[in-house]
């Protein structure tokens, strides 16, 4: 067998924290090729593989491998793996170790109320969490912790609470390899954001690039459409499984997502979710600890993220 680069820089995440938007500024650079799709969550197959629904998940690593060849920056310094179920997947980020020792690994991290609010708006996008609001969701027990097998999207308390990922990804990988950056630093000073980084990697990035933004929140404007697009019915399955094997052969992606868009309209990233003070501070205490091993592990004070952003609670609410 012909010697095959390895996949070495894995962006795991966080879900929700400005991931896209860092991939799509590291894949503008000649040195990084991010993979298309974005996510195809090979080391994370046990939780449902690629969390775009674009259909497609790697069967073997060669398939995987075959995502960056082809391409115009096949012969990058990096081969970039942005899949966020890699940080809460169990397992996945010992499969990445296990599959190249060397690689290099971004966590960035996000205000973990911010971030489970922002993870249910997704769900309640992708028609996955019938809730009718996230305290709803949240205090019926579905988005507090894992459930039985560890592996559904809608723990929403489980996926934001990132200390166990960052102990474990630093107890595997070394120090050297492990980049832990927070969404606050990009949204306050992007240009340094990204100067971190690419100190980190060893490239250099173009300032005059800065500057991009993905997956502002939207809402459903057809459901019937959507519900068709994202669970077909039985009868047209075996067409709708033909029909995704056959445009990813053809290089065409983003089919479904585009129709998805088109029927959708964006809201507001700081849509206010209107929390009662009370469930403001069950959230609060839920993410008390968790907030405390992050503050250890990244050397960093992070005591303003043991309260709920206000703009969450409801006015009248406000203490």
């Amino acid at each position: 067998m012909s010697y095959r680069k390895k996949v070495n820089l894995f962006l795991i995440g966080a879900p929700k924290a400005g991931t896209t938007s860092v991939a799509k500024f590291l894949d503008l650079s000649r040195e990084i090729s991010v993979s298309k799709p974005k996510e195809p969550g090979y080391f994370a197959v046990d939780c449902g593989g690629n969390p775009d629904r674009n259909g497609y998940t790697p069967r073997n690593i060669d398939e995987y491998e075959d995502l960056w060849l082809g391409g115009s920056q096949c012969s990058a310094k990096y081969w970039c793996d942005a899949s966020t179920n890699y940080s809460w997947c169990p397992g996945a980020i010992r499969k990445i170790k296990a599959y190249n020792a060397n690689a290099k690994c971004i966590y960035i991290l996000r205000h973990p109320i911010e971030a489970a609010y922002s993870l249910y708006c997704e769900e309640k996008y992708q028609l996955n969490d019938p809730s009718l609001s996230f305290e709803d969701a949240w205090l019926s027990g579905s988005g507090q912790a894992a459930s039985e097998d560890g592996f559904s999207r809608l723990n929403y308390g489980a996926i934001s609470s990132f200390g166990a990922r960052c102990a474990e990804l630093l107890e595997l990988f070394d120090r050297s390899n492990v980049h832990i950056c927070f969404l606050e630093d990009l949204v306050t000073d992007e240009w340094e954001f990204y100067s971190n980084l690419a100190s980190f990697l060893g490239v250099k990035f173009d300032r005059n690039l800065i500057g991009i933004k993905e997956n502002t929140r939207k809402v459903r404007v057809n459901v019937k459409l959507a519900k068709i697009l994202l669970n077909p019915p039985s009868f047209i399955s075996p067409l709708y499984v033909f029909l995704k094997v056959l445009l990813h052969k053809l290089g065409i992606r983003g089919v479904r997502s585009g129709l998805l868009n088109a029927f959708s309209t964006g809201l507001p990233v700081d849509a206010n979710p209107n929390f009662s003070a009370a469930f403001a501070r069950k959230l609060e205490d839920y993410f008390s600890n968790d907030i405390e091993i992050l503050s250890d592990l990244c050397g960093r004070d992070l005591a303003h993220w043991h309260r709920c952003p206000q703009k969450f609670i409801r006015s009248g609410d406000l203490e």
